[in-house]
């Protein structure tokens, strides 16, 4: 071989040497191509680096890595988070990820940059190899809105802040609001946005203000629409409350305050109510003026209807009054968090001077609550002796369950009344108009009578019971015309006696009271006891019975004498005719239970039934122990008698 295809061979060799080891060292694949968002963080760029020489190992492998540029701009390096130094065995491989950070707002493209390896061989040959990076960066067109305060006559200019959170400018944003705001006479409150157009930068901010204009006659009310902020690539939204402020022309002046505002109800906790509570509100108002004034006070409630009073109190010059409201809760009155409203203003001067207060209420629900609603009742408010009468009245479930089976009692004694409607089902929230009907006596006195209801609810079919009643409420009506003032008595005499043969502890006794009318005519008497809180299961029957002139009727009333009431008990039997009262006093010896108590006559067959011969064979049994006893005691002192 001459030496000119030596030197050849040498310089061939020489290169595929270099090449060789130009190319042991090699990533997989060659390119990797993401896609993120602005402002985020850790977006992953996952691959193989792999040593391709069969023989050396590549004791260190260093990464190193470039921007990522485009025509929009660069994400810098420091942004990339790249894999820490490697060791690559000869023919192995590992893989590897990279993280890359968005800054906010970065402009949407795409951004090119490299991930350079570069390691060392056994015999300290250096290699190197690239990485493409790819990262796609999105569109985003994004808006944030601050939260708008409440605004009111008294705080009728606002603003809030417009943020361009995106990564492009946004140009043509309008802002306006959604629907009008208006009260039921179509006064209209007007809104104005400045500026109402804008454009924003990416991650800028700008302020716009809202100036809001008052009907003079608007209604009292608190009024919401929705604030819109948007172009053709976003459309964001916010709410905004008004209210029109107790005070008709917005709180003004400073002669006056309201210094407190305090719940006097008989409830267990303030401010939080039951549907058809009593209501007290004390409120106390100072007058701030060196000059005596007349102020108003007022109070108003919004539910559905308005609850709602006024009164004027006149207040010494540097001092203060307090003044009292009393109301009852609607009965349909849904729970829930309301706003009580009080302002307070010089008479004929509310334009110049007024305050106003708002108090946080809750409207709570017992689980099962069935009531009269004694504001509904329809009825004449004075009806004449002999008049038959109709009464509507509505009851209301004001409690969270729903009643299978309800029921209402009517009664007055005096008016010979007891009357009970027929059982009807009422769901929660719900409410029913039940009728009653009756005919006034013609021989009462014309005075005031209250008309006593009583609900019944909780009912059990399995006992066909009522397990829980409500308290009794009251309603008067005045009776005048027609009545026959001449009757001066319930023209009835009482005589009482004991029907059993016993008074005995626990067990049910019969007292029969014989009623005779000593009138001239027929009469309707209402038979009623008082003083038995030592008995209990009482019933009168009849309750309520005609007697003709000069006829008696008999009543039964039962009762069971409780434990520990044995020795001399009374009672007092009332009964009540032409608006009068007759009474009688029943003395009873209530004796404990003893084991022969009633052991006479028909009641042994009555106790022992048909198993009077097991208790007669107990009975000789007994005998029979007691005789071998006293033979056994005998035979005893018998046989230890010593004889001389």
């Amino acid at each position: 071989m001459n030496k000119t295809l030596q030197n050849l061979l040498i310089i061939t060799t020489t290169v595929l040497i270099l090449a060789g080891i130009a190319s042991a060292l090699q990533y997989s694949p060659s390119s990797v191509s993401i896609t993120a968002n602005h402002d985020s963080v850790n977006n992953p760029i996952s691959f193989i680096i792999i040593n391709n020489d069969l023989a050396q190992n590549l004791t260190s492998v260093v990464f190193t890595a470039s921007d990522l540029s485009s025509a929009s701009g660069t994400i810098g390096s420091g942004n990339i988070t790249k894999p820490g130094t490697i060791v690559l065995a000869s023919g192995t491989q590992s893989s590897l990820t990279a993280y890359v950070n968005v800054p906010a707002y970065q402009a949407p493209d795409t951004y090119t940059g490299t991930l350079t390896a570069t390691g060392i061989y056994n015999n300290g040959t250096q290699v190197t190899t690239a990485l493409t990076m790819v990262v796609n960066v999105s569109t985003a067109s994004s808006v944030s809105l601050s939260t708008i305060p409440s605004m009111s006559k008294s705080t009728n200019k606002t603003s809030f802040t417009i943020t361009n959170n995106g990564n492009t400018d946004l140009n043509g944003l309008s802002v306006y609001a959604s629907p009008i705001m208006e009260d039921s006479d179509d006064n209209m409150i007007t809104l104005a946005f400045t500026p109402s157009s804008l454009n924003l930068n990416k991650g800028q901010s700008a302020t716009v203000n809202i100036t809001a204009t008052f009907p003079s006659d608007l209604a009292f009310n608190s009024y919401s629409t929705t604030v819109y902020v948007s172009n053709p690539s976003v459309n964001v939204s916010t709410g905004l409350t008004i209210s029109s402020d107790f005070c008709e022309y917005g709180q003004l002046g400073s002669d006056i305050t309201i210094t407190s505002v305090k719940d006097r109800s008989d409830v267990e906790d303030d401010w939080s109510w039951y549907p058809n509570d009593d209501v007290e509100i004390e409120v106390k108002v100072k007058n701030n003026n060196d000059d005596k004034k007349d102020i108003v006070v007022a109070y108003y409630l919004k539910n559905g209807d308005e609850i709602d009073d006024e009164d004027t109190i006149t207040i010494n010059e540097n001092d203060h009054e307090l003044i009292t409201f009393k109301f009852k809760v609607p009965s349909d009155i849904s729970s829930g968090n309301y706003q009580l409203f009080i302002k307070a203003y010089e008479e004929d001067e509310e334009d110049t001077q007024c305050k106003d207060y708002v108090q946080n209420i809750k409207i709570k629900q017992n689980t099962r609550d069935v009531i009269v609603d004694l504001n509904s009742i329809s009825a004449p408010n004075q009806v004449t002796c002999g008049e038959n009468v109709e009464l509507t009245v509505k009851i209301v479930n004001i409690g969270k369950q729903n009643e299978d089976k309800v029921k209402v009692r009517m009664y007055n004694s005096e008016l010979g009344i007891d009357l009970y409607s027929s059982g009807f089902s009422l769901d929660s929230g719900k409410s029913k108009k039940v009728i009653f009907s009756f005919a006034v006596p013609k021989n009462i006195s014309e005075k005031l009578y209250d008309l006593s209801f009583i609900t019944y609810y909780k009912y059990d079919k399995d006992d066909d019971e009522y397990d829980e009643e409500s308290d009794t409420s009251l309603y008067t009506v005045r009776v005048a015309g027609n009545c026959q003032a001449s009757v001066k008595s319930a023209d009835v005499s009482i005589s009482a006696a004991l029907d059993s043969s016993q008074a005995i502890v626990g067990q049910e006794i019969v007292v029969r009271a014989t009623l005779l009318n000593t009138g001239d005519t027929t009469n309707t008497y209402v038979v009623d006891t008082s003083g038995l809180s030592w008995a209990s299961n009482i019933r009168v029957d009849p309750k309520i019975l005609s007697i003709d002139a000069g006829k008696t009727k008999d009543v039964l009333i039962s009762l069971t004498p409780s434990a520990g009431t044995a020795g001399s008990q009374s009672f007092t039997i009332t009964v009540t005719a032409n608006g009068k009262t007759e009474e009688r006093q029943v003395a009873l010896t209530i004796e404990n239970k003893g084991f022969f108590s009633g052991i006479t006559g028909g009641a042994i067959a009555s106790s022992l039934g048909e198993n009077w011969f097991i208790y007669l064979i107990i009975v000789l049994d007994v005998v029979l122990i007691l005789a071998i006893i006293l033979i056994a005691r005998k035979v005893s002192k018998s046989r230890n008698t010593i004889e001389y």
